[in-house]
């Protein structure tokens, strides 16, 4: 399946945003490398992916996708852990639902 994404930089007037399509196969890294991409911009941030996780209910609960750390085979972020590695999440284990939408910290 295709996912048609929009991707827009929050805080910027006017607004900043591109579309793009992804297959529901490639890994949250895939999806940085993409934003990297469409923005021109060369990684030179952390990153991470922060998605409300809720079983139906309303909840303030994220989870956290980030990059590995190699040399520690660790998950690692801005002074906390991240949930899981983005190499190893796929797009189509989270975004399930039309309008499922996470946050990306850079």
């Amino acid at each position: 399946m295709i996912y048609q994404l929009k991707i827009t930089l929050k805080y910027i007037k006017p607004p900043i945003w591109r579309r793009v399509e992804v297959r529901d196969s490639m890994t949250f890294y895939d999806l940085h490398r993409i934003i990297q991409n469409s923005f021109d911009w060369e990684d030179y941030h952390l990153h991470s992916f922060d998605i409300k996780r809720s079983a139906g209910t309303s909840t303030n609960h994220l989870i956290t996708i980030g990059p590995m750390n190699q040399e520690k085979n660790q998950v690692f972020s801005f002074g906390f852990g991240y949930d899981y590695d983005e190499k190893k999440v796929i797009l189509k284990e989270i975004f399930q639902n039309e309008k499922r939408s996470c946050f990306v910290r850079l």
